[in-house]
């Protein structure tokens, strides 16, 4: 034991201070109507050393000629942004580090950083946590970003035939970025000859857009709306990678990384809006789009709704209903996101150097090709929605119902495939279905309104409940800390996706889990993988939000708050950390889980790590933003307005989950940012 008393993770975060700037002007420049802004922001991050700068500047010119039979739209928006990356190691490490250890030692050749030294070799242990605050401030990993995004839009509403417009609209979405990560030859490493290490890298992405459309607008005896809209659209995306290791190079492996390619997205549309005096509603599209990234390369995507507003008149004259709307609505839509480009052809990967072919006294590089898949296909997703929206009592009260079932066919995803029938284990397939359903309800209602105060509620929840209704085998997912190649996850046919995959753990007569024993569900006498079940998962079942409006003369109040209901966290620290044997593993002393104490676990086993002991109930109420505002009287200042206000941001969270945060994204909570609770000061100023 040390003789300090450090809270490592005060060590590591900060209270972060940031502004926001932005300056913007409306008027006429050239002759045309202008909008221009300028803006900056600086935000330090809770995690030392965490910093993001961003400038921007846009301007909006909207000019119209020929008697405003073109309308033109000229966009353009730049972004410069600088990131300075807090090495995110170091939540861990403050986690596991020695309280009892103090943050410098004289003695360490470790540039002043308390460190563990392997007295047989005099460098750090192998599997000894890193100083955390030498791991803030030993590495420095940096980044700019230059981005224009930018589009002219021009609308011809023809000389010749008023009732048809042409429009075509050109985008382009450019980026640069340059980044490096340096490590200090003095940072504690296990490795005695480590000096130092350099990463460089530089991304380029140039995105472009091409639309081109007619659409026809008519009405005909001021009953009948017809809007017909045909067109082709065009997206080119031009990724660029680059990547440099200075570590690769002095182990004499491939050092230099070069990722690049294309994928385009070539579309035909329509759509047909119709409508009877506004009563009766049609609207039907069809899209025709190819990608690239099939060998089979088009995929066809119908949609059609039909609505019908309720004429109060006819229907409703003496009901408190102001507005009642019925709708129905089916559609597909094509989904290639997340797919590699060239899956469908051979592709070949050299070797590193080390991996050279010998021919006598000569090396040669071989080239391996990587898994195919030529029969790859469009991703699609059918929704079918019925909904009604309504208001009633002079619109006091206002919200709507929707119930939807949205089946997802052909299911993109890694999938293993049989030994030496590909040129890998696993390739990217269509491999399975998916069906969500459930209903999702709005309410709104305004019970105070008079000239000096108003006071508003808004209300929505929904419930849903998403399987995965085909699959041909099971797929393993949810990788954790502990253990090596450990899932606790797994996407399996009639269950829900990322549900966790668990033993059943046995508890004594006082409710305490005994270790290592887990219930024998098969009844075979024996506890191996076919004894772990489904057990919940990270989804809830239930999401809410509550929100609330109060103005009163110059002062607004706003309050934002939300729940989850029925998600299911697996708590991957208490699991990999919680374990006597910890405190004195590896010849050094490590910080443990208080969950320890509920425990008593002495080891962690494979099976220990997979029990349905660490999957919590996560469900949640949170108040996201608290704001109050104030509006000085319109004649304190000829020819300007002023608000100030006071913002807090993720003010409060009511839960009963043991970890960090119930919020997890997949439902694995392991070396989690933490959530900053965030003050704001705002001015805004118009004149």
């Amino acid at each position: 034991l040390g003789s300090s008393n450090t809270d490592w993770q005060d060590q590591i975060y900060v209270d972060a201070v940031g502004t926001d700037n932005t300056f913007s002007a409306l008027g006429n420049a050239w002759g045309m109507p202008m909008r221009a802004s300028i803006g900056y922001s600086d935000r330090g991050g809770i995690l030392d050393r965490d910093n993001f700068k961003r400038t921007t500047a846009s301007i909006s010119l909207t000019p119209s000629l020929f008697d405003d039979h073109l309308k033109i739209e000229l966009n353009a928006r730049g972004m410069y942004t600088e990131n300075t990356f807090a090495n995110r190691d170091a939540i861990g490490s403050a986690v596991a580090f020695d309280p009892t250890q103090s943050v410098f030692d004289a003695n360490s050749l470790y540039a002043g950083y308390f460190s563990w030294i392997d007295p047989n070799t005099g460098g750090q242990y192998n599997l000894a946590p890193t100083n955390p605050v030498a791991l803030i401030n030993l590495v420095d990993d940096t980044a700019e970003i230059r981005r224009f995004v930018g589009n002219a839009k021009f609308d011809y509403k023809l000389h010749f035939f008023p009732d048809i417009t042409a429009t075509v609209n050109i985008g382009l979405d450019k980026s640069n970025s340059n980044g490096r990560k340096l490590v200090s030859e003095f940072i504690p490493t296990s490795i005695l000859a480590f000096n130092g290490s350099r990463s460089t890298y530089n991304q380029e992405s140039t995105n472009s857009l091409f639309d081109i459309y007619l659409t026809y607008k008519k009405t005909i005896n001021e009953a009948h709306n017809i809007t017909a809209v045909a067109g082709h659209s065009y997206q080119k995306f031009e990724p660029y990678n680059f990547r440099y290791d200075s570590e690769a190079e002095e182990q004499g492996n491939t050092f230099e990384f070069i990722d690049k390619y294309r994928s385009i997205l070539f579309s035909y549309f329509g759509r047909l809006n119709y409508d009877y005096k506004g009563k009766y509603l049609l609207t039907a599209t069809f899209r025709a789009d190819a990608s690239s990234k099939f060998k089979d390369k088009w995929g066809y995507f119908p949609s059609a709704a039909l609505a019908w507003s309720i004429d109060k008149e006819t229907f409703m004259e003496n009901s408190f209903f102001d507005q009642l709307k019925l709708r129905i609505g089916y559609g597909e839509v094509g989904n290639s996101n997340g797919l590699k480009d060239y899956l469908f052809l051979t592709r070949y990967t050299g070797s590193q150097s080390t991996a050279d072919y010998q021919f006598g006294d000569s090396f040669f590089q071989t080239f391996r090709p990587e898994p195919i898949n030529e029969s790859l296909k469009w991703e699609v997703v059918e929704t079918l929605n019925i909904g009604l929206d309504y208001s009633m009592f002079s619109n006091r009260v206002s919200g709507s119902v929707n119930v939807y079932k949205r089946n997802t066919k052909d299911l993109i995803a890694s999938a293993f495939v049989d030994p030496f029938t590909n040129f890998g284990n696993r390739v990217d397939a269509n491999i399975g279905d998916m069906e969500n359903k459930g209903i999702e309800l709005t309410f709104n209602v305004t019970p105070i309104q008079t000239e000096d105060f108003k006071w508003s509620i808004g209300y929505n929840v929904a419930f849903n409940d998403n399987t995965i209704t085909r699959l041909p085998f099971d797929q393993p997912t949810g990788g954790i800390s502990g253990g090596v190649g450990n899932n606790i996850q797994v996407q399996t046919e009639g269950e829900s996706p990322f549900s966790y995959l668990v033993y059943a753990q046995v508890y004594d007569t006082n409710g305490r889990p005994i270790e290592g024993a887990f219930v024998d569900r098969n009844g075979d006498n024996i506890i191996n993988d076919d004894d772990r079940y489904i057990y919940k998962d990270p989804y809830a079942d239930v999401i809410m939000g509550l929100n609330t409006n109060i103005s009163y003369k110059n002062w607004d109040l706003s309050v934002v708050s939300r729940a989850n209901i029925g998600n299911y966290a697996y708590n991957n620290v208490a699991s990999s950390t919680g374990y006597l044997r910890r405190a004195t593993e590896n010849n050094i002393l490590t910080n443990i889980h208080s969950n320890y104490f509920n425990t008593g676990f002495i080891e962690t086993t494979e099976r220990n790590l997979l029990s349905d002991l660490f999957i919590q109930d996560a469900s949640f109420f949170k108040i996201d933003y608290i704001t109050l505002g104030y509006t000085l009287p319109e004649d304190t200042f000829k020819d300007l307005s002023l608000r100030v206000y006071g913002s807090a941001q993720n003010v409060i969270t009511v839960t009963n989950y043991d970890g960090l945060d119930p919020e997890i994204t997949g439902g694995i909570d392991n070396n989690f940012y933490p959530r900053p609770r965030t003050f704001v000061f705002g001015v805004n100023i118009d004149f």
